[in-house]
């Protein structure tokens, strides 16, 4: 019989205070946000954006480990083989690890793939056509890319007018650990 009275009693506590809080949310207050009468925020407000880390000048200031840098085998189009893309793209590693490197100086963690989208033109131009970072898009390091990729002489892709290429990069602080065991 005692136990059903303390049910009872907590049961009206609860109903009590669950009441108080319906009331103050129909308010547009929260218990969370009652600081001195402040309004409540509109729940469906977007959080604010990330910042946008701007790399630094000198990609000699870093003075880390060597990244690790793993540039993957392009998927090309017709006219032109993913061998000969992939060594068009490894000459720009220096330039592509120093921009890099200016990340890692302004955001130590940063890691994730890089795909460059190219548009290479008979006769061995080529264009950049879009270059971007995941998880987390960077506009300063982008435009170092670009520019690293500015002057590069492309091989002229055979029987196509153009074509266009895709290439991923991982890139990491450190070198993942290797998975395999030794015996």
């Amino acid at each position: 019989m005692q136990m059903s009275r303390t049910r009872v009693a907590s049961y009206r506590v609860i109903t009590a205070l669950s009441a108080s809080c319906l009331a103050l949310s129909f308010s547009g207050v929260s218990l969370a946000q009652q600081d001195g009468g402040a309004a409540a925020t509109d729940a469906s407000a977007a959080p604010p954006a990330r910042p946008q880390v701007e790399i630094a000048p000198d990609a000699a200031a870093y003075t880390g480990p060597a990244p690790y840098f793993n540039i993957g085998q392009p998927r090309v189009g017709a006219g032109v083989t993913p061998s000969a893309m992939q060594r068009a793209i490894t000459r720009q590693k220096a330039p592509l690890v120093d921009c890099y490197k200016r990340l890692l100086l302004a955001q130590n963690t940063a890691a994730g793939r890089l795909e460059l989208r190219f548009e290479v033109i008979a006769g061995g131009s080529g264009l950049l056509d879009r270059v971007s970072l995941s998880p987390h898009r960077n506009n300063s390091f982008e435009t170092c890319v670009r520019n690293a990729f500015g002057n590069l002489t492309w091989p002229s892709p055979r029987g196509a007018p153009s074509v266009s290429v895709v290439a991923e990069v991982e890139m990491a602080p450190l070198a993942p650990a290797p998975t395999g065991r030794r015996r």
